[in-house]
Order: C-alpha cells, then structure tokens, then sequence
C-alpha cells in the first residue's frame, strides 16, 4: 500500500517538468517591476493612507464628528466675544483709585510675608557632654 506522500509525488511529477521549461529571465523581470512599485513613495503614502483612512476614520465616524462640530462652536464663540467693541478688557481698565490703592496695599502686605528669612544659628554648647544628651545639645535661636 502506498502512503499519501508516494501519492502525492506521483501526481505533481509532471509539474516540476513543467517548471524547468519556464524561463527564469520573465520572472526575474517580474520580481524586479514589483518590487520598485513596492519601494515608490507614492506607493507607500497612497498605502498608508488607505490604511489610515479604514482603521482610524471610519470606524469612529460619529466621534469625529462630534470633535468636529465642537470645534466648529468654540470657533464660533471665540470670534463673536472677540468681535464685540469693548470687551473684558475695556471694564477691567476702569478702576476707581480706591481700589488700586487697596490692591497696591495687598500687593505690599504680601511681598512682606513671603520674604524669605535668615537660616536658625546653631549653638554648640563648650563642654561636650555625653552621647545620651547630643540631641538635647543642639539649640535653635
């Protein structure tokens, strides 16, 4: 009895005949064309973008969608509060002098708390005293 791999060498005989015949000058040619089509730039940014455009837009149409749309309001809400004559900026500059001496005030009062200080001095006592009483030794002025 014959195994299925006899069998199958005996089937597929005649196409290594087959294979001989070819020519090995068209397929080298063939593999040469394809490979520069592979390697053009073109190639690959059409390829890319393709690749691009079915994994990252259109699964998520409805998404980029929503980003677009809010996009467009905040657009639009920028231009119309920046297209009204006197703005924010036209209130903020009428202050009553009151107020900016108040603020001058604050200002003053808080540049005075957060001046940094001198460093604490140590003191060392003159006579060392035993190791039990170092921690005590050390005095904060």
């Amino acid at each position: 009895m014959k195994t299925p791999r006899e069998i199958l060498f005996e089937k597929h005989r005649d196409a290594e005949a087959k294979l001989s015949q070819l020519d090995a000058q068209p397929l080298a040619e063939y593999a040469r064309e394809s490979s520069r089509q592979k390697t053009s730039t073109r190639a690959l940014a059409h390829s890319w973008l393709k690749y691009f455009w079915s994994e990252a837009v259109l699964p998520w149409r409805k998404i980029w969608i929503g980003i677009a749309s809010a996009w467009l309001v905040i657009i639009g809400m920028s231009l119309t509060v920046n297209s009204r004559p006197g703005g924010a900026v036209a209130e903020q500059a009428k202050v009553d002098p009151q107020t900016r001496t108040v603020l001058l005030e604050q200002q003053r009062m808080l540049a005075q708390l957060l001046e940094p200080t001198a460093p604490p001095v140590r003191l060392k006592p003159a006579t060392p005293g035993p190791r039990s009483d170092a921690r005590l030794q050390e005095v904060y002025v």
